[in-house]
């Protein structure tokens, strides 16, 4: 929600204490998913979209270091015991020497889930910073007269404007490697008609075609 929602109740949409601790988390997670996709050659695609996100994240963990509340946010106990769970199952795992290797279709949910989680944060703290009654500042001490807005344009904006844009991940070839899956694919590629022309990305084009004007 932004500011010229009806719904739109002026409350903080991300806190600062929250904003550390689920860049750090996804940072960290990013990192071992990354190590994860590239212990088979069948999820070794995934391999770049992890790194591509922890390098965003890791560019964006060191801005959000003087990052303060103007009042003060009551923690969300929900979201540390969620994100401090996950981390703590993935360190404790990391300390017994498990290795874990997952199928394309499961590294693949991974994948959409990191994606969503990262996404909402970049979108959540970027709108948070920039509506006009934000509730963070920068509170860096190079900053003389006190904490200062983070405007647009500014280096940690870009950086979550990167996040954000981050594409989401694409399914693999590896996914059809199934004999079973194959076959399905086969057969629905067979009963799909020819097209007579080549397809066309645009409407208007594909209309003139079909016109009684058009040759």
């Amino acid at each position: 929600m932004v500011a010229f929602d009806s719904a739109f109740s002026g409350e903080p949409e991300v806190s600062a204490d929250s904003a550390r601790q689920l860049t750090a988390s996804q940072l960290h997670l990013c990192r071992v998913f990354s190590k994860m996709a590239a212990r088979a050659p069948k999820t070794a695609t995934f391999v770049s979209f992890f790194d591509a996100r922890g390098e965003v994240l890791e560019s964006l963990q060191p801005q959000l270091r003087h990052l303060v509340d103007v009042s003060p946010q009551e923690p969300n106990m929900r979201r540390f015991w969620q994100q401090g769970e996950i981390t703590a199952a993935i360190t404790r795992m990391e300390d017994q020497g498990l290795v874990v290797t997952l199928q394309p279709h499961q590294m693949l949910a991974l994948a959409n889930a990191t994606h969503e989680v990262t996404h909402n944060l970049g979108r959540s703290l970027r709108r948070e910073l920039l509506r006009s009654s934000s509730n963070l500042r920068d509170g860096s001490p190079r900053h003389v007269g006190g904490p200062v807005r983070v405007r647009r344009g500014s280096r940690l904006e870009a950086t979550l404007a990167d996040l954000v844009n981050l594409p989401a991940p694409r399914s693999p070839v590896a996914q059809f490697s199934n004999p079973l899956q194959r076959a399905a694919l086969r057969q629905t590629l067979d009963m799909t008609p020819t097209a007579p022309r080549p397809p066309s990305p645009f409407p208007a084009a594909r209309s003139l075609g079909t016109s009684r004007y058009g040759q």
